[in-house]
């Protein structure tokens, strides 16, 4: 998955001629009999596929300059590796839900804590799951306070799963401090069937492996968050009782759990409530009296730690912390009240592929002067 963006062009360097060219899709299994009564008709997909066509009358410039229009999209397309991966795309005519009329995602019943985002198009729902930038959540038309970022009232919330640690797929790496120990990574089988679980070998009596969150990242949080930090766990044989933690400024240890590993993959899991505003928050796993002995080998997968009561589906992060996007979450408990009417508002991106891996129709029309007809894409759904 990538999260690069659909490059935008200024009128001197071309563009795509508008209006962007846009239609909704879906797909339906049809069973026919042989004369043709009772048609059986079974839809697959609940929200819509966007097929999207642009056409660039003119790109100006060369491969060689690297500014032209030309060469920034054709370097956009080498990126994602034509049809090879997803990107983001705003629609410059269909990219945001006004604060002015928001749309309806669900209604509360007093105990449920997660909705997905949708929006309605007429009577159609169409699900949302890339925000460019901070949604504003209403419930009853009272906005909400989005955890971290201050501004409305009421119950707060995130948005969707979330990872605050950075390199959580290789721990190999100078975001995570070993001591005691050394660390390999892509050595096991991982519980997702990748060859990508790594090994944490002991070699002293304390081994640890401790990342803190990073610099310029998210890592203050206001009294009464809740914290939870996962991880999957196994050894090779026997069991190990290894101790893991959550520490910050000012009170050191926050949260703490001593996990029963066996040789079965398990997803292991802290979650505290702060008492108090903390920063500098880390990650730990290991030391103290339950994992002493030099040469013991852990193996563990897909470390994330994330606001909310409960750890949510793993989400790899790479050297920036995942927030994320798509799933409103209430946290601290706090569902949304029976019959209340849960809207948004905000602007989107949609997540697309190309259609194709090359240009069939890409030419030079004029000295530095190209025409790219029928550049075709669509979304994807998570």
């Amino acid at each position: 998955m990538s999260n690069l963006i659909f490059p935008t062009f200024t009128p001197n360097l071309g563009g795509p001629t508008w209006p962007v060219k846009k239609t909704p899709s879906f797909k339906t299994i049809i069973q026919t009999p042989a004369n043709n009564r009772g048609e059986n008709r079974i839809s697959l997909t609940p929200f819509p596929i966007w097929k999207f066509e642009l056409d660039f009358n003119y790109l100006s410039g060369d491969f060689s300059q690297n500014a032209s229009a030309l060469a920034q999209l054709a370097g956009f397309f080498g990126k994602v590796g034509g049809a090879a991966q997803d990107w983001l795309y705003s629609d410059p005519y269909d990219n945001s839900v006004p604060s002015s009329s928001p749309s309806i995602f669900g209604y509360g019943d007093g105990s449920t804590l997660q909705f997905p985002l949708v929006r309605q198009v007429g009577g159609m729902n169409d699900l949302i799951q890339n925000l460019n930038g901070n949604p504003t959540i209403y419930v009853n038309g009272v906005a909400q306070n989005q955890l971290g970022f201050g501004g409305g009232s009421a119950n707060p919330f995130i948005y969707g799963n979330e990872n605050l640690l950075i390199r959580s797929a290789t721990f190999a790496t100078p975001q995570w401090t070993a001591a005691g120990c050394t660390v390999s990574d892509n050595v096991v089988i991982s519980p997702d069937g990748s060859t990508d679980g790594a090994s944490i070998t002991a070699t002293s009596t304390n081994p640890t492996l401790v990342q803190a969150l990073p610099v310029g990242g998210l890592t203050s949080f206001p009294s009464g968050t809740q914290l939870t930090f996962s991880i999957w766990l196994r050894v090779a044989s026997g069991t190990l009782t290894v101790p893991c933690y959550i520490e910050g400024l000012p009170m050191g240890v926050i949260g703490q759990g001593l996990f029963s590993v066996t040789t079965a993959w398990q997803r292991f899991s802290i979650t505290v409530t702060l008492p108090f505003a903390a920063s500098n928050l880390v990650v730990q796993i290991g030391v103290g009296s339950a994992w002493t002995t030099s040469g013991t080998v852990l193996y563990p997968w897909g470390p994330q730690f994330e606001r909310g009561a409960s750890a949510s589906g793993y989400v790899i992060s790479g050297l920036s912390q995942i927030f994320p996007n798509g799933l409103i979450q209430f946290i601290g408990g706090s569902a949304p009240p029976a019959d209340s009417v849960l809207s948004w508002s905000g602007n989107f991106y949609f997540r697309c592929r190309f259609e194709e891996d090359e240009w069939s129709d890409l030419q030079e029309f004029l000295y530095q002067y190209w025409e790219q007809s029928s550049l075709k894409f669509r979304s994807v759904l998570l």
